[in-house]
């Protein structure tokens, strides 16, 4: 180190690099200086809404008569009122789901609070088809975890702070249907949710649909006939095949009589839409001789539906049965076409 003598003073020149050292240190110092926290203008353009369903989906129906509705209640999960009927035939469930950030700073820009509104009220977008419009109706806005929620249309704009992001609003509704209602699908125009935030509107979008199929018809044609049969004092059962009207002895002391009169199994004609499976119920009855006397209990129904699809639209299905002799039953012949007996009951919906 070079020392300069001025007088009796001494003076010490620090050489350039040891300034450049501490130049350098103070900016790497400033350098870790937290940014400043980003304003409500920075925020308010960098909302996002991403739909995790598409739209509201309320899946397929039949409506055979009067009116009726399907209820979104989250999720999956749906129920009917009036008289429609759902139909498990493909077309998906589901409420509306959004979910909502902030790209610019989750945290610090939901401190700002955000308004949630309708663009575009799903009220107003009904769902068109080759039939008459299906209206929507109590739409519903649920944002879990926050208070007052789930709220009505009449509801927003609805404003609050975000304890966290992202978030995900639920969107579900109400679609009423009347008799007849054209089997096809039924699309709604885009509706629109808008987030707000400093004046700026961030929307989402969502569709609804559903599918509306041709309520099962069921035509009844020949009646279901036991033929001639007997039993001795213990009573028993008579089988009747659904397909062949073949009888044979169940159990106990029954007799099937040859005679002139055999078996033969009920038939009906059904129709629905092409290409749909049904499945089939009933509830027993009784028949009499051909006196109108004697009733004996029906039950045990077999047919011949199987995995029947109603590839043509219209399908035909036969049906056999159980018929209960008492003890002691007279010979006679036996069908529902007798007077005195009770109609046993068929039902029919798809699958």
């Amino acid at each position: 180190m070079n020392i300069l003598r001025y007088g009796n003073k001494q003076q010490k020149h620090i050489p350039a690099t040891v300034l450049l050292a501490f130049y350098i240190l103070t900016m790497a110092l400033n350098s870790f200086s937290a940014p400043p926290p980003p304003s409500i203008n920075q925020c308010k353009s960098k909302w996002t809404l991403t739909n995790i369903t598409s739209g509201m989906q309320f899946g397929d129906f039949t409506i055979g008569s009067g009116t009726g509705s399907i209820i979104l209640n989250g999720g999956t999960a749906r129920t009917n009122t009036g008289t429609v009927n759902f139909v498990a035939a493909g077309s998906a469930v589901n409420s509306h789901q959004i979910s909502i950030s902030n790209t610019k700073d989750p945290v610090i820009c939901a401190t700002y609070g955000i308004t949630i509104a309708w663009n575009i009220d799903p009220t107003t977008t009904p769902m068109v088809g080759a039939g008459a419009n299906i209206t929507m109706s109590n739409i519903l806005v649920n944002i879990p975890g926050e208070a007052g929620t789930p709220f009505t249309v009449a509801n927003l704009p609805y404003s609050f702070i975000p304890a966290s992001l992202p978030i995900v609003i639920e969107i579900t509704s109400q679609m009423n249907a009347s008799f007849p209602q054209v089997n096809g699908a039924y699309i709604s125009t885009a509706y629109d949710i808008g987030v707000i935030q400093g004046a700026a509107n961030t929307s989402g979008t969502g569709i609804a649909d559903t599918f509306s199929i041709t309520p099962l018809t069921l035509t009844p044609g020949v009646n279901m006939n036991f033929g001639l049969v007997s039993t001795g004092s213990a009573g028993g059962t008579i089988l009747l095949n659904e397909a062949s009207g073949v009888r044979s002895v169940g159990s106990g002391d029954a007799d099937v009589v040859n005679g002139a009169v055999v078996g033969i199994p009920g038939t009906f004609t059904i129709q629905g839409n092409i290409g749909l499976t049904f499945g089939v119920s009933y509830t027993n009855g009784s028949l009499t001789n051909s006196v109108g006397g004697n009733a004996m209990a029906i039950s045990g129904f077999t047919d011949t539906t199987g995995s029947l699809i109603l590839t043509g639209g219209v399908d035909s299905f036969s049906v056999g049965a159980t018929l209960n002799l008492n003890a002691s039953q007279p010979a006679g012949n036996y069908s529902t076409a007798n007077p005195g007996g009770v109609p046993y009951s068929i039902t029919v919906n798809y699958n």
